[in-house]
């Protein structure tokens, strides 16, 4: 057995340094890192890095998924993966998503409300929102939270930013610290969060502050990923840790 494992970014912009990739560097296999839609050569895609992988004799493979939710780039990379394993005749087995299971919201929850922020501000997490199930996370996330009594504490999405307002002003809210529910803050959250979503809200009365820093900047939640890649590739008895 020689085997090997994927993280499969559904982003091509990840933080520079990068403390999960430093993290998962100590781990007694061979890690490597590809994009699932690659937006220029120079990033390696998934499945070409996953067919180099094969042919270079490591078997079995395990892909890690490097999202939050199981959502539709999850299914997508579920089908592409399998589809391929058949292909080349290779075990692939693929990893959860961040939020998977309720133990791992609570640790983010845990780990997200120790953000520093000034007396009265809320902190308001932005996901990107999905239309899989997998969106109960969102509302699991924000119950989590009331009941371990963190204080001016919101979980909402991109597209929900209606909804989020309402919420903020039915509460008095007037400053917030926008938190993204992003592995990294790349494009995508800085052109929705910390421009169009900041902007309307300020411009209905609440004053806000972006925290400029996606999960994988966080040591903490990197740690945590980690042993949640360790403890699915210990399960697998072809791996030996």
């Amino acid at each position: 057995m020689n085997p090997a494992v994927l993280l499969a970014f559904f982003s091509p912009s990840l933080p520079d340094p990068c403390p999960f990739l430093q993290q998962v560097e100590s781990l007694p296999v061979p890690v490597f890192a590809a994009c699932l839609s690659p937006k220029s050569a120079e990033v390696p895609s998934v499945f070409r890095i996953l067919s180099q992988m094969a042919h270079s004799g490591f078997s079995p493979l395990f892909v890690q998924p490097m999202g939050l939710l199981a959502g539709e780039n999850f299914e997508y990379l579920c089908s592409q993966v399998s589809a391929l394993g058949r292909k080349l005749n290779e075990p692939v087995q693929i990893g959860r998503p961040l939020l998977s299971e309720e133990e791992d919201q609570k640790a983010i929850v845990r780990i997200l409300s120790r953000l520093p922020r000034s007396d009265g501000e809320a902190l308001v997490l932005i996901g990107h929102g999905t239309a899989y199930p997998s969106g109960a996370a969102y509302p699991a996330l924000q119950a989590m939270g009331e009941t371990m009594g963190i204080p001016h504490w919101y979980v909402s999405t991109l597209r929900d930013r209606e909804a989020l307002l309402t919420l903020l002003q039915r509460d008095g809210i007037r400053r917030a610290l926008l938190v993204p529910l992003f592995l990294s803050f790349g494009f995508h959250a800085r052109r929705d969060l910390s421009n169009r979503l900041s902007d309307f809200l300020q411009q209905n009365g609440i004053l806000t502050r972006c925290h400029p820093a996606g999960l994988l900047d966080n040591n903490n939640i990197c740690t945590l990923l980690k042993s949640h890649l360790r403890q699915d590739l210990e399960a697998l008895p072809s791996i030996t840790l």
